[in-house]
């Protein structure tokens, strides 16, 4: 996020969304493009012929063994399942999806884009929920940008970055 605000020209003082700062450098998130990269090697990995080694290990199952107890790792399926499950896609529809490259590239952009724009809106939603609700007891609200400070000294600190 620093390297992205340097690029934009956008300093720390000005206290803008890092949800802004992505719009105005027209690009998504971390989490978008990790999900659209692990969508698209499980599709590749689905097309692979059934000889090869990393198909193999992806529909595997051992027979035998115990996992330790207490809280498991999560493993890759694991993660795909929780991917698949933000971005609306069907577990069962996956193989049929991914057999077509062309259908499952669309299909992949889609369902990463409209979850980038379902967790842009709430984080923006969030973000005008905390603007609007009223003010506890002993913090303050800035009057230019209506940043919650903690006391009055923050409050007068917070105002001498608006006058810059």
């Amino acid at each position: 996020m620093r390297c992205l605000r340097t690029i934009a020209h956008i300093k720390w003082q000005e206290h803008v969304p890092n949800t802004a700062v992505f719009k105005r450098c027209c690009i998504n998130g971390m989490e978008a493009l990790l999900q659209m990269s692990q969508l698209r090697w499980c599709g590749h990995v689905i097309r692979m012929d059934n000889s090869r080694i990393p198909k193999q290990t992806f529909y595997g199952q051992l027979h035998h063994g115990s996992r330790r107890p207490g809280g498991q790792h999560k493993r890759y399926k694991d993660r795909l399942k929780d991917t698949l499950k933000q971005c609306e896609i069907t577990p069962s529809d996956l193989e049929s999806l991914a057999r077509d490259r062309t259908t499952w590239r669309t299909t992949c952009r889609n369902a990463v884009q409209s979850f980038e724009e379902k967790r842009v809106d709430h984080l923006v939603a969030k973000r005008q929920l905390l603007m609007t609700e009223p003010p506890l007891p002993g913090t303050f609200r800035c009057s230019t940008c209506g940043r919650m400070c903690q006391s009055r000294i923050g409050l007068f600190s917070q105002n001498r970055t608006h006058r810059s």
